[in-house]
């Protein structure tokens, strides 16, 4: 089945989307909720899934189970003793996985530094 072309490039929107989820991460470390900062990571996993090789797609999805049962862990304890508790080594986890996505989407070109003309970025 073939589709008609649309004039409208949602890449915009998707780099918003991107860009929303990556400041979503980054207050989720900076007040240690570790349960928003895994999600904020899986949802900037899935949209950028796409560039990935399969290999790296496994390896992800493996460490994003893993870390499950430490993030229920860590939020049934927050229930009980309120206020916010993170583990150094989840912090390192966590951080090790976004700095790995955030490579990613510079390898794949969705990162990239400031064009000296905002024309040159969509070229």
């Amino acid at each position: 089945m073939e589709r008609d072309l649309n004039e409208f490039n949602l890449a915009f929107a998707w780099l918003n989307r991107l860009n929303m989820l990556f400041l979503i991460a980054d207050e989720s470390s900076v007040t240690l909720d570790a349960f928003k900062w895994y999600h904020a990571l899986m949802a900037i996993f899935r949209e950028i899934s796409t560039e990935m090789k399969p290999e790296e797609k496994i390896k992800y999805i493996k460490d994003f189970q893993n870390l499950y049962h430490e993030i229920n862990i860590i939020v049934a304890k927050q229930n009980v003793m309120g206020g916010t508790y993170m583990p150094i080594e989840l912090h390192r986890k966590l951080m090790n996985i976004e700095m790995n996505l955030r490579m990613i989407m510079k390898e794949s070109g969705l990162q990239n530094k400031m064009q000296e003309s905002a024309m040159n970025a969509f070229k």
